[in-house]
């Protein structure tokens, strides 16, 4: 059986009323997909059931669990119905009992060995300062022996004081720190015994979910159990990545995930989803009901990538797959579908095999499955992209098969996958605005071809190995949508602009500046470029203030009533070129204006 996971599983066989004597049982996390702020999280347990009515029950779930999203599933068995799911709020001690053992393990770690340790060493100081006061004792002795027969060796003396003095300093010290040291083990451990005190009267609060099964006949099954649960969240993070021909852009799509839902989620298959439960409800989506031809078509299968096909036995029709381990395809469902047959299923993947018995096997795939998202069906000559994580779109929202298992603790520890990666045609333009930044600057155009939006999340941009910085994209991309990124400036154009006439006349009453403008472009590269230039020329905003242009050279492409100028330049390489922006103001003297 496929994805079969080994759960040791004790159940009672009921002969009494549904739900009597509920036996435990494990069902793993299999599954889980994680919203903006929810998860979707799915168990699994594969049992053997005797023919009769069944009460199961799995413990232990999170209090966050929304008890109105808990769904029971039972696959692999005819004649299963499933009498009642009751979900219930418990109260346990086992939490605190596992807890109550660490902190008494600890106590002990500390009183039996970090104490004694410390009380070891601090008798061995006191024994090394009671031999210095002894030896202190007998000098003075000693030395007064000597005085009175006149034989002091003053030199030798004073080395012995100095010895005897600095080895008395340091055994103090290391005496008053080990006092201190014991006592901070010991109120540690009051500190842990006060805790195991209070713990003794607190209860661990988790649910439970009760299922009542009634079985025609005695099987191999696998029960699902599903619940949307709070406390997880995924953003999406990006890094675009320019080529060093400027044609093209990859763009590595990843998320960060972290969740604290009270469980752990260990080597669990993880979907990305864009959809918000708590903002979705409504009316449901119409699907398409689609009329065709029984013509294999492996871009039929295209909208599909990601799911899982099970194969539970080589038929004509395939009413033994299942998918994504939650739907059988009924044969109504399937006669709809291009490809029919295990066989012309089988035409249209690389990688396939079969044995004697009927099973299936895949590259990248697993025994008696089919991973559509391991370059099974290959995509059009068209398709830009290439497809790390599968994508699986509705008519409003995509979800992202990330490619291998993952692990994600509930500690709010920020894991990063890998979603999916791209390669997108640009069309760079190249722009200045020398009157703020001295550079020439690239603007990259491009179009989501892809089937999945691109979120708001912050983008890392590279030119080549190149980092130029971080951006934020501000607003969701849908597919087929325009957006724009930036590229940073190129070194390879130059432009520079100065002030060549400053000029001021009084004529009569009237002031008259004159001012000229030069702008000097150049392509220092060995293509041919296109560079938009902006600059400035003054309004007025008062008649008393009177504006004139002269001849601007080369003549802009635009000139709006704002001020704004714009040049549209066809770049020779090595070539240079200069504009010119000549302009006057003329105004009555004595007129203070603002702005100049």
């Amino acid at each position: 059986m496929v994805n079969r996971i080994s759960i040791a599983v004790a159940i009672l066989v009921l002969s009494t009323a549904p739900g009597a004597g509920a036996e435990a049982i494990e069902a793993p996390i299999d599954n889980v997909t994680v919203y903006s702020q929810q998860a979707r999280v799915e168990r699994v347990g594969e049992l053997d059931l005797k023919e009769g009515q069944h009460s199961l029950v799995i413990e232990n779930l999170p209090v966050k669990v929304d008890d109105r999203s808990i769904r029971v599933t039972v696959k692999g068995l005819s004649g299963v119905t499933i009498l009642r799911m009751k979900p219930k709020q418990v109260m346990s001690h086992e939490g605190i009992r596992k807890n109550d053992d660490s902190l008494r393990h600890r106590i002990e770690e500390l009183e039996s060995t970090e104490r004694r340790s410390l009380q070891d060493h601090l008798g061995t100081f006191k024994t090394q300062k009671l031999f210095l006061n002894r030896i202190a004792a007998e000098s003075s002795e000693l030395m007064s022996e000597e005085v009175t027969l006149g034989a002091m060796n003053v030199g030798s003396w004073e080395s012995a004081y100095r010895f005897v003095g600095a080895r008395m300093m340091e055994t103090d010290d290391s005496i008053r720190v080990t006092e201190l040291e014991i006592e901070r083990v010991n109120l540690e451990v009051r500190r842990l015994q006060e805790k195991l005190k209070v713990q003794g009267g607190v209860k661990k609060t988790s649910k439970s979910v009760t299922i009542d099964l009634d079985l025609k006949q005695a099987g191999e099954l696998r029960l699902g159990l599903s619940y949307v649960i709070n406390g997880a969240s995924w953003i999406p993070l990006y890094d675009a990545r320019l080529t060093n021909s400027g044609d093209s852009l990859h763009l590595s799509y990843m998320a960060e995930v972290q969740q604290s839902t009270g469980e752990s989620w260990e080597d669990v298959t993880l979907t990305l989803s864009t959809a918000s439960p708590e903002s979705g409800a409504g009316p449901g989506d119409l699907m398409p009901k689609y009329l065709s031809v029984l013509t294999p078509r492996a871009d039929e299968y295209l909208p599909n990538l990601g799911t899982t096909i099970a194969v539970r036995g080589k038929r004509d029709i395939l009413d033994k797959f299942v998918t994504d381990s939650r739907v059988t395809i009924g044969q109504q469902s399937i006669k709809t579908r291009p490809v029919q047959t295990v066989d012309a299923l089988m035409d249209q993947v690389s990688g396939v095999m079969t044995t004697t018995e009927g099973e299936v096997f895949m590259r990248g795939g697993r025994a008696g499955e089919i991973n559509r998202f391991v370059r099974g069906f290959p995509t059009p000559d068209e398709q830009p992209a290439h497809i790390a994580g599968a994508i699986v779109k509705s008519a409003l929202n995509a979800e992202f098969l990330i490619k291998r298992k993952e692990t994600v603790h509930s500690n709010n520890e920020q894991i990063r996958v890998s979603v999916a990666a791209w390669t997108l045609p640009v069309e760079l333009d190249n722009f200045c605005r020398p009157m703020l930044r001295k550079a020439v600057y690239r603007i990259g155009h491009l179009i989501n071809q892809q089937e999945a939006p691109l979120l708001r999340g912050e983008v890392s941009l590279f030119a080549g190995v190149d980092y130029l910085g971080k951006l934020n994209l501000d607003k969701i991309i849908a597919p087929g949508e325009k957006f724009d990124l930036p590229f940073g400036a190129d070194p390879r154009l130059t432009v520079k602009r100065e002030v060549i006439k400053f000029q001021e006349t009084k004529r009569g009453n009237r002031i008259r500046l004159n001012r000229e403008i030069k702008i000097t472009l150049s392509n220092h590269s060995e293509s041919q470029r296109q560079v938009k230039v902006e600059d400035l020329i003054p309004v007025s905003r008062d008649s008393r203030v009177k504006i004139k242009t002269e001849d601007i050279q080369p003549k802009p492409s635009t000139m709006a009533d704002d001020g704004q100028v714009e040049w549209e330049l066809n770049m020779p390489p090595g070539e240079t070129v200069e504009i010119v922006v000549p302009y006057s103001i003329e105004y009555r003297a004595g007129t203070r204006v603002l702005g100049l």
